[in-house]
């Protein structure tokens, strides 16, 4: 694992939902249901004197700034937490991650998934309350709505909902996963697009789609919801469950010093975009790049969570679309795989 804190290992993982990760490229192959996490799903959570380990979704962004400036302003140690954050090694691992270390940040849809088999995890708190995926084309691709990707290949960061999602997208316009190439690129969406590897990618709107827009290359972007994606809560904090009897004042020392992160990075953006500038020095994709940072962190931070709050209606909303969808096997109620009640006061 990169580390991108000196005391800070924040695992934001995703549970089979967007992407993070090493930065290959390789067709997408169909993975195994969680087997690594089935495998240590009856396991405790770490205990001990060790750092707390925190995996964030990916390459150091606006969206998990609120972590990094909490390492980076000491509000970790201030509430009695040693914290290391890094990024996960493959994005399609990330559900065993949590299993094994006290906190990951991953997708809503992707911890209903892991829920639905088996897998004993649980959020507990709100980073980014609203979905960014956004299907992102160039103007001169030949693509003039969702029908035309068939025979075009799209590039994915490599996570299992990433598909589910597509599916759906997909069959609104008549067609299937069969119609097009998926390509896994890991971090690398924006190359992959511009490069000609790919025709169409599933990213951000407010990461990938705003670095190209600071290009100048005038990038189509198709929101998600706008495709008739329910919304949901694109990043949460997740946690093994049984440290929520076991360690509960660990989760809600994280969660407050997590909230005072994000209040720092809201109210100062050129500190957020010095985080983000110093833990992109160790990633592997090509470091920091100043004016389309700057533009990530004025699209982002306005969307970020500073309360940790998250909507029960919401996410029965999306559970019940995705087993509608036929996603998961059962309706799981909000209370099977997220909880508020670790929150600051007043959230």
């Amino acid at each position: 694992m990169k580390k991108v804190g000196l005391t800070l290992v924040l695992c934001l993982a995703v549970v089979s939902f967007a992407g993070c990760g090493g930065g290959g490229e390789e067709t997408a192959k169909q993975v195994s249901p969680l087997q690594a996490a089935e495998r240590e799903a009856s396991q405790p959570p770490p205990s001990g004197g060790r750092p707390l380990e925190v995996t964030i979704d990916g390459y150091a962004s606006p969206e998990n700034v609120g972590v990094l400036l909490a390492d980076r302003l000491g509000y970790f140690a201030d509430a009695g937490l040693n914290v290391d954050v890094s990024d996960p090694l493959t994005p399609v691992n990330i559900v065993s991650y949590t299993l094994n270390q006290p906190f990951t940040i991953s997708h809503q849809p992707q911890v209903i998934a892991a829920t639905d088999k088996g897998v004993p995890i649980v959020a507990v708190g709100s980073v980014l309350p609203e979905p960014t995926l956004a299907l992102i084309w160039l103007p001169d691709s030949g693509i003039e709505s969702i029908g035309d990707l068939k025979g075009k290949t799209v590039g994915i960061t490599g996570l299992s909902f990433e598909k589910d999602l597509l599916q759906f997208v997909l069959g609104k316009a008549g067609l299937t996963l069969d119609d097009v190439e998926l390509k896994r690129f890991d971090n690398e969406l924006v190359p992959a697009l511009v490069k000609r590897r790919a025709d169409a990618i599933l990213g951000t709107w407010n990461v990938e789609g705003v670095q190209m827009e600071a290009r100048g290359l005038d990038p189509v972007i198709q929101h998600v919801e706008d495709l008739g994606v329910p919304g949901f809560e694109e990043l949460v904090v997740i946690t093994h469950r049984n440290r929520l009897s076991q360690d509960p004042q660990s989760i809600r020392a994280f969660m407050s010093a997590l909230a005072r992160g994000t209040e720092a990075a809201v109210e100062d953006p050129r500190l957020a975009a010095e985080a983000i500038a110093a833990a992109q020095v160790d990633f592997a994709h090509g470091g920091y790049q100043p004016k389309p940072t700057v533009a990530e962190v004025e699209a982002t931070l306005p969307l970020l969570s500073r309360t940790g709050f998250m909507s029960r209606a919401g996410a029965a909303r999306l559970s019940d679309w995705m087993h509608q969808e036929g996603f998961i096997r059962r309706r799981l109620p909000p209370s099977a795989f997220s909880t508020n009640g670790f929150l600051p006061s007043g959230s």
